[in-house]
């Protein structure tokens, strides 16, 4: 009787051990052997942030041509989040255009109208801050602007305007109106001839990447008054561009690239068409 007890004892003992492969344990690795597999965990690449966007770009309408540049730089966060930007530009554009004067010759005033190709050169350098509400985000800039142009004629060989600094001011809006539809203000102003400018875009997000939408732009100047060295007086005029489009625009969050075509209107002048790239990139 007791060996029987002693025997289910035992039996019960075995099979409450743990089941194990049917192995040969010299076939089983050691502990820090050459064999063992040892399963660890990559460490996580750190995040790096996007803090500066740089953009080229090019337009064209009537006789007008010009390219453009500039970069922005966050030194404290990243593009995407609130926070302090500096910003510089500079552009290069020329153009024909005719000019009235008061010519003063012996003495006597008469009227005289000269035509003139223009290259203006600009530049800018801004501070500003970067403010996200909801699903609106704004970009407010404050500084200096300098622009300084050469006008070139077979009459009147050449004559410069400036150079001329002032302060400047820019305000830029973007509004996620839908998941699929957006929208985006552009407002700037500068001192020197006192130039004004805005454009209005609506997208459609046709893709995660790609929008296309019309857009409206308008654009003002006053021309400063010239005097040449040889007496002639120029007379200050107002010079405004409207422009009324379309516009594909591609973006997958380090790389843009936008492309715009539509007409040009001007006073007195026959409506023209323009057409618009730019590329931007973030790093």
């Amino acid at each position: 009787m007791c060996r029987a007890i002693a025997f289910i004892a035992v039996a019960a003992f075995l099979l409450c051990l743990p089941a194990r492969a049917d192995t040969d344990p010299e076939d089983e690795p050691l502990l820090g052997s050459s064999q063992e597999t040892i399963i660890t965990k990559s460490p996580a690449l750190p995040f790096k942030p996007l803090t500066v966007e740089t953009w080229t770009g090019a337009e064209g309408f009537h006789s007008v041509r010009s390219m453009y540049g500039g970069a922005t730089w966050a030194p404290d966060s990243d593009l995407n989040a609130n926070g302090f930007r500096l910003r510089a530009s500079m552009s290069l554009t020329r153009y024909p255009t005719t000019t009235e004067f008061a010519c003063l010759n012996q003495g006597l005033i008469s009227a005289c109208a000269f035509e003139f190709t223009v290259a203006r050169r600009q530049a800018a350098v801004f501070a500003g801050w970067q403010q996200q509400f909801g699903a609106t985000t704004l970009k407010a800039f404050a500084g200096l602007a300098h622009a300084n142009e050469q006008l070139s004629s077979k009459a009147t060989h050449r004559y410069p305007k400036g150079p001329r600094t002032g302060l400047a001011a820019a305000l830029e809006i973007w509004h996620n109106i839908t998941p699929a539809l957006w929208t985006s203000v552009d407002l700037s102003i500068s001192r020197v001839d006192m130039e004004r400018s805005g454009r209005l875009r609506l997208g459609w997000r046709f893709t995660n990447e790609l929008s296309i939408g019309p857009e409206v732009a308008v654009a003002a100047r006053n021309d400063a008054m010239l005097i040449g060295s040889d007496g002639f007086i120029g007379e200050a005029k107002v010079g405004r561009l409207t422009k009324y489009g379309a516009f594909v625009r591609w973006d997958d969050g380090k790389n843009e690239l936008s492309v715009a075509a539509g007409a040009a209107v001007q006073p007195q002048q026959a409506p023209s068409l323009y057409l618009s790239a730019q590329y931007l990139t973030r790093f």
